[in-house]
């Protein structure tokens, strides 16, 4: 039971985490299903093969996949190396971008020569988009000091060091669409926790306050919780055993107590 429900909990811990991104989600997902599909073929295990099968597909059908191939996609430590050509060549890809293009911003600005020339050079990791220009060992050499508060590198940041001033054109207009992708995020956990601040802010010993006076007190409050997340005592752990394939990465996850 435990080795077929732990890479469950792990990936109930991504999905749930406030920074979890839509490449998250795919690759999670594809972790998860190939750890499944591997399973030994011991009794018990094909049942329980079958069934997460079926379940990830189904839920993986009603997702809108070309989002989060994109975003996918639009990870430069990933790029299309994770794809199959034979399934999503360079041009599948570009179809895909020019639709999301035009689904995000009603603009159809992957028309012009300069947008397919910043996609190929992506796609290629050339040009402006090549490792060395983009920084991708310094940013990770970067996120890896021990001051950080977590030792991934921000995608968002590394696309917004290549904002346009005009993100309605060319180049401009495809790292927009990289940095709105990177900047969705596929649960309500920030929200949630808003709300609960909102309750903690608004009580009815404290009622007189107006709708934007509690809102911005709850916001300063969450920043500050992050900010000095660091200096508070951390929780006890259930650390699970490292596996690899599992969740993305050989980090070992943790569940609070």
């Amino acid at each position: 039971i435990t080795k077929h429900l732990e890479p469950l909990a792990i990936t109930s811990n991504i999905f749930q985490a406030p920074m979890c991104r839509l490449d998250h989600v795919l690759l999670t997902l594809g972790s998860i299903f190939s750890f499944f599909q591997n399973l030994p073929d011991e009794p018990g295990n094909e049942v329980v093969k079958d069934a997460m099968e079926n379940s990830i597909e189904c839920r993986w059908g009603k997702t809108h996949q070309e989002l989060f191939i994109l975003a996918t996609f639009f990870n430069p430590y990933i790029c299309s190396r994770f794809f199959n050509a034979d399934y999503l060549s360079l041009m599948v890809l570009f179809h895909i971008v020019k639709r999301a293009v035009r689904k995000l911003t009603g603009q159809s600005p992957a028309n012009e020569p300069a947008f397919f020339v910043a996609f190929r050079d992506y796609y290629n990791s050339t040009g402006m988009f090549s490792p060395a220009s983009m920084w991708l060992t310094g940013f990770q050499n970067m996120f890896s000091q021990p001051d950080q508060e977590t030792n991934t590198v921000n995608i968002l940041q590394v696309w917004e060091t290549f904002r346009s001033q005009n993100p309605g054109r060319g180049h401009g207009a495809f790292i927009a669409l990289a940095i709105r992708l990177h900047s969705m995020v596929p649960n309500s956990a920030s929200t949630e926790s808003l709300f609960s601040m909102f309750g903690t802010t608004h009580t009815k010993h404290r009622n007189r306050l107006s709708p934007q006076k509690v809102h911005n007190s709850s916001v300063v409050w969450l920043d500050s919780n992050r900010i000095f997340r660091g200096d508070k005592t951390r929780r006890k752990e259930c650390m699970f055993d490292a596996q690899e394939g599992v969740g993305g990465s050989n980090q070992q996850g943790g569940v609070p107590r």
